[in-house]
């Protein structure tokens, strides 16, 4: 069940996390949105026939069935119709957005620190008990993505604003979305984190030792 825990956390775009996580590191914030957008409509339909893939390939006979539709329903709610919302609001009145996009940064900021705060406290108890199972395997795959994002980015021969938003946007997936979809498709009598939910809630915490040096990293590389 891991094994398909994994494979959901994969398949979920960065979300709102990575866009923070590119601005701070002095990406390109517009560029990392416009990808979050795209990833998000097209989760709808990836997300579901993946899962139910993976659940198949891993699971065998032992596979429960996976309700594709529940769950495009689910990804359109969580993901695309936010993002939806956002570019709305946007193209309809820009001055109100410019205006308040430097007190929303600074609260991005400090949501960003307690978003750390309460992941740990709230999976404490999950995050130590399979922290030697499952954390090598998270941060080598935050590694992984970020890597091949910026080297990605590199062979395009793009700048290093657009490599940072790009790596970011493809090292970083949502954990909390990927917790979400594992509890729909997975759900435990009894459990509150269902195993299939468990690699999620473990790289929710370790993606911050991944990502919070990669971002001091990456501006000051932008800095130069």
């Amino acid at each position: 069940m891991f094994a398909v825990g994994l494979m959901i956390l994969a398949l979920c775009p960065g979300g709102v996390t990575s866009n923070l996580l590119a601005k701070l590191a002095k990406g390109n914030a517009p560029l990392s949105i416009s990808l979050t957008a795209i990833t998000s409509l097209l989760s709808i339909l990836t997300v579901p026939l993946l899962v139910a893939f993976s659940f198949n390939h891993f699971m065998g006979d032992d596979a429960q069935p996976v309700d594709v539709t529940r769950l495009g329903l689910t990804m359109f709610l969580i993901t695309a119709l936010p993002v939806a919302i956002g570019m709305a609001l946007t193209a309809k009145s820009p001055a109100l957005v410019e205006k308040m996009a430097p007190s929303v940064s600074r609260a991005a900021v400090v949501l960003f620190v307690v978003i750390i705060v309460v992941a740990l406290a709230k999976n404490w108890e999950v995050f130590s008990s399979n922290l030697g199972t499952l954390g090598p395997v998270a941060v080598l795959l935050n590694i992984a993505m970020l890597g091949i994002g910026l080297a990605s980015a590199k062979v395009l021969r793009l700048d290093d604003r657009d490599a940072t938003a790009i790596s970011i946007e493809s090292g970083v997936q949502n954990g909390t979305l990927a917790i979400a979809v594992g509890s729909i498709v997975a759900a435990v009598e009894g459990q509150v984190l269902p195993p299939a939910t468990v690699p999620a809630a473990v790289y929710s915490i370790t993606m911050y030792f991944v990502c919070v040096p990669f971002v001091f990293w990456r501006r000051r590389t932008i800095n130069k």
